[in-house]
């Protein structure tokens, strides 16, 4: 956050209170955290308290149960938590972002205005991802000349977002941008010390790339992903066919008919990340086919684009 504070940029802790103790992915479902408040104290909100001590720009909300604080309501849509805990308990004045609205952790709560409209009334000043911003507009909209949200919340909102904007613009005025002070910070003992580490360690455990046999460039994409986005002139494909690999590509479905191919290999991975799909890893069966050709010690060479 220190460092953050140097440039034009909003900081962001989340997932408020605290997402960590969960066995449900809330891009699913519901999670519940079933911990007493002395518990949430020692462990939840002790890095909350410590950003927020840091003046930590906008916090992210979670959603999940907390039924310490409220039994009926996800974090995100609990007023007991975002107004009553978060801002007049914790005493917290930045923004507060919902996590996506199309989540299953409360896409499944309600219908995806009136969660729109309850995250709101809970204390949000920003909502990320509403299945129809358009329809999500018009009910906050409608709420409000209801009654159902009072007109000062949503005006608290706005300034808070306008300080946010006015911090950044401000910062931007201020902050050096010649290319003299990006070389002066490029240029300190410790950024120099943690390039020449990552140099020695690189070449005390990487392989030798070129190789010197025949090789092959066998670039594996994620079942989420297509191979359309590769082109001929793709840093994945260019640079190694500079450097005399011959490159084979592959979804999961056909990875496993090119196993039997013994040549060494730069293995690139092409994998999105684990939401939505229950799933934060690889499927069993590709991890057995990349099992087996490090089996054969015929990787010498592993580039992953996404998450390990």
């Amino acid at each position: 956050l220190e460092g953050a504070k140097t440039y034009p940029v909003l900081t962001t802790a989340k997932h408020f209170p605290g997402h960590g103790d969960t066995s449900i992915d809330s891009h699913l479902d519901l999670p519940i955290i079933p911990h007493n408040i002395s518990r949430l104290e020692e462990i939840e909100l002790v890095p909350f308290r410590a950003t927020i001590g840091a003046n930590v720009d906008s916090i992210m909300t979670a959603h999940l149960l907390v039924r310490a604080w409220d039994k009926e309501h996800p974090a995100t849509l609990s007023r007991a938590i975002l107004t009553g805990e978060l801002r007049a308990r914790l005493g917290f004045k930045g923004l507060i972002v919902t996590d996506a609205l199309i989540m299953g952790g409360v896409a499944n709560y309600a219908s995806p205005e009136e969660v729109a409209v309850m995250a709101v009334e809970a204390g949000a000043d920003i909502l990320l991802m509403p299945k129809d911003p358009q329809k999500t507009i018009e009910a906050i909209y409608q709420a409000v000349e209801s009654g159902r949200i009072p007109r000062e919340q949503v005006e608290a909102s706005l300034n808070r977002i306008w300080q946010a904007k006015q911090k950044v613009f401000t910062s931007l005025k201020t902050t050096p941008q010649n290319s003299l002070f990006l070389l002066d910070q490029l240029s300190q003992p410790r950024a120099k010390k943690t390039v020449k580490n990552i140099i020695n360690y690189s070449l005390k455990k990487g392989g030798k790339i070129p190789l010197k046999k025949k090789k092959r460039n066998l670039i594996v994409v994620d079942n989420l992903l297509n191979c359309d986005f590769l082109e001929r002139q793709s840093p994945a494909i260019s640079i190694p066919k500079k450097l005399g690999y011959d490159c084979q590509i592959a979804e999961l479905s056909t990875l496993s008919f090119l196993i039997k191919d013994d040549r060494s290999t730069l293995l690139q991975v092409f994998i999105r990340g684990g939401a939505f799909r229950d799933n934060a890893g690889l499927s069993d069966e590709v991890q057995k086919i990349y099992q087996k050709l490090i089996k054969n010690k015929i990787v010498k060479g592993l580039i992953i684009y996404g998450s390990p």
